[in-house]
């Protein structure tokens, strides 16, 4: 019986440990190309053929993002430039298949998205 008492109190300790850390504290996984485009859908009001569009633009941009990481050998500095360039080309392909409220609404999403991970990186910093 102490036993089975112990068990649940270091239990009960471990997730109150879960709790008090917050979920900023847990790591974070990257979308999926599939859950970006569907997020995309949703926020922009897309249609099943522009939603099926942009997946695959994602697709491509996930694996030439992972070409990139494995063959480069040059400076961090010069990597991270060749790939703000390949997400600067994926935004204009997005934005070439979105009508100009869609454009709105994506520049909109974007600005959030990139407050959410200034918000994120100043978080851990503290």
């Amino acid at each position: 019986m102490v036993t089975k008492s112990i068990v649940l109190f270091n239990l009960f300790v471990v997730i109150l440990l879960i709790f008090a850390c917050g979920q900023n504290q847990l790591p974070r996984q990257r979308m999926s190309p599939a859950e970006t485009a569907a997020q995309l859908k949703e926020k922009l009001s897309l249609t099943d053929d522009q939603t099926n569009q942009i997946q695959t633009i994602l697709d491509d941009q996930r694996d030439n993002m992972q070409e990139l990481r494995e063959s480069f050998s040059g400076d961090r500095r010069e990597m991270r430039e060749a790939m703000r360039e390949l997400r600067d080309e994926t935004d204009r392909l997005i934005e070439e298949l979105l009508t100009d409220e869609q454009k709105e609404k994506y520049e909109k999403y974007k600005n959030e998205r990139m407050q959410n991970m200034r918000e994120r990186f100043r978080d851990r910093d503290e």
